[in-house]
């Protein structure tokens, strides 16, 4: 049975649970926290359910684990919360009368989100501040969400670890939605350094409404860059599960731009996802504010 969800909660027997997201080939346990894969149980989070019992082999899925740790952990590590993204029975959806089309005819846009990927320092969230302005200027309605800033408000409670960054992305990507549900144009300036996170954000919406923009710098550019002197306290281990230091980035694999940075300055940068979205109909030509 295909499982339609990128992100499902796994029991094991041993007392352990784990996350489990799509994007590399084959299934397989990162720390290799769960070796007895026993009666093991997968939960969609559309609520549906399967079950068999395996011995970590011949899944019907392709995925891998993120996260694994003993189920008596999950309180203080955040991990139990998982459970709520399965929707629950008691919670049907409540209709409304006004639906995206309707709003999206009120602002006259085609409403899309540009979701901006790359190592932190890469310069994602200057070249978003600069898209959005121009946007702006072009009288188009836009909101942008910075991961910084998010992790202030929506997502103080998490952390750095892998699990908290699947979690992380999560709550991005449904609140994108909704800004795109409303008809905006949403800037998403988040490091989101997994394939599979990014690709389960990209099934959040429709077919030609999310823009991966992959902002390329080299590690060490982007650590010369350090303003806020984040790599230097990785690199004496203040900050655990740093991106780049001792948790993996993965690159985009086909983005629908890609943005080396060594060679164009952030305005050009910036006129590259304009172009983009001028080219793909998303926003026209014209200049229509001073």
């Amino acid at each position: 049975m295909p499982l339609k969800s990128p992100l499902l909660l796994i029991e094991a027997s041993g007392g352990y649970t784990a996350i489990l997201g799509f994007g590399q080939s084959g299934l397989h346990f990162q720390g290799g926290a769960v070796t007895n894969f026993t009666g093991l149980r997968a939960v969609p989070n559309k609520g549906e359910r399967w079950r068999n019992g395996i011995h970590g082999r011949a899944l019907p899925w392709s995925g891998r684990v993120i996260a694994a740790r003993p189920r008596a952990a999950n309180a203080a590590s955040g991990l139990g919360r998982v459970h709520e993204v399965t929707p629950s029975a008691n919670t049907p959806w409540q209709l409304i009368a006004l639906d995206k089309d309707a709003r999206v005819a009120l602002k006259g846009q085609r409403p899309c989100v540009v979701w901006f990927t790359g190592i932190s320092g890469a310069g994602k969230s200057t070249i978003a501040n600069i898209v959005e302005r121009e946007l702006h200027a072009r009288g188009r309605h836009t909101y942008l969400l910075d991961g910084d800033n998010i992790r202030r408000g929506l997502n103080k409670d998490l952390g750095f670890s892998d699990a908290d960054r699947v979690e992380n992305i999560r709550r991005a990507s449904e609140v994108a939605g909704l800004m795109v549900d409303a008809g905006l144009i949403v800037l998403v300036a988040f490091i989101s350094p997994f394939i599979a996170e990014r690709r389960m954000a990209r099934g959040r919406f429709e077919a030609g409404e999310f823009v991966e923009v992959h902002v390329d710098t080299a590690l060490a550019v982007a650590e010369k860059r350090d303003r806020k002197g984040l790599y230097a306290r990785a690199r004496r281990g203040e900050i655990p599960n740093f991106t780049g230091i001792d948790s993996p980035y993965e690159p985009p694999e086909h983005p629908e731009i890609h943005i080396e940075t060594s060679g164009v300055t952030p305005e050009q940068a910036a006129g590259i996802v304009i172009d983009h979205l001028c080219r793909t109909g998303i926003i026209v030509s014209q200049r229509v504010r001073p």
